[in-house]
């Protein structure tokens, strides 16, 4: 009797354990590949195929991808230790790496930031020249979204607009700017960031960010806290030259 891979991930989802939402998480992230290849006997999804459905998610964030890659490995995992095929076609597969134009880095890269002084002088440029990309600037700079996350975002609100074009648009106007040039899209996430230390609970910040390590949002409690000795350190020196 026949298997299919919608069969053996209804068995995966059904095991014992599990929380109900880490099922939850686990079928939303099962959804697209079942819904592509849940027909198929399970002994017919091979390494290609995979690699194939993989190079296809290239709306997610780099994160986000190796998690569904994870997802999909231990399910494959499960199949073999189920006896329902013999390798895991999922084993060994490369990771997607961050990619720097689209935005995305590793964590232990060094974190920039928009001061209030910047901002001034973005929104200023921006007025002046751009409405639909201060509109994208907005809503990055007070949601802490990622330029690949919003822009899949606008697409299913009926606004489509590539990221080649916002890039474009983006360089056109931080290069009025010295002050401005070499700030990216990203860095307006990091502003989000930044800007909320302190304002919240640290957990509470990872949450909002969406961070699966915490070592990743306590990168902005140390600029945080960086930002705030030299700006202490000023205003000492500041003091001492008025006395």
């Amino acid at each position: 009797m026949t298997t299919t891979l919608a069969q053996v991930a209804t068995a995966f989802l059904s095991r014992q354990g599990l929380a109900a939402s880490t099922v939850k998480s686990y079928e939303q992230t099962l959804l697209s590949l079942l819904k592509w290849h849940g027909s198929l006997p399970i002994e017919l999804i091979d390494r290609q195929l995979l690699k194939d459905y993989l190079a296809g998610l290239d709306d997610l964030r780099y994160t986000t991808h190796n998690r569904h890659q994870a997802i999909i490995s231990a399910l494959f995992n499960f199949a073999v230790e189920s006896g329902y095929i013999q390798s895991n076609p999922a084993s060994r597969l490369s990771r997607r790496k961050p990619e720097k134009e689209r935005g995305e880095h590793k964590s232990d890269e060094i974190i920039r930031y928009l001061t209030s002084q910047e901002l001034d002088i973005l929104y200023d440029l921006l007025k002046k020249s751009n409405a639909r990309l201060e509109t994208i600037v907005r809503l990055l700079h007070r949601s802490g979204a990622r330029i690949g996350e919003l822009l899949s975002r606008l697409v299913s609100a009926d606004f489509s607009v590539s990221y080649e074009a916002v890039a474009a648009d983006w360089r056109e106007v931080i290069d009025q700017s010295e002050k401005l040039k070499g700030i990216r899209l990203h860095d307006l996430r990091h502003t989000f960031a930044t800007e909320r230390v302190g304002l919240m609970g640290i957990e509470e910040l990872r949450a909002l960010m969406g961070h699966e390590n915490i070592q990743t949002t306590l990168r902005y409690q140390k600029v945080t806290s960086a930002r705030a000795e030299i700006v202490a350190k000023s205003a000492l020196e500041n003091l001492t030259k008025s006395i």
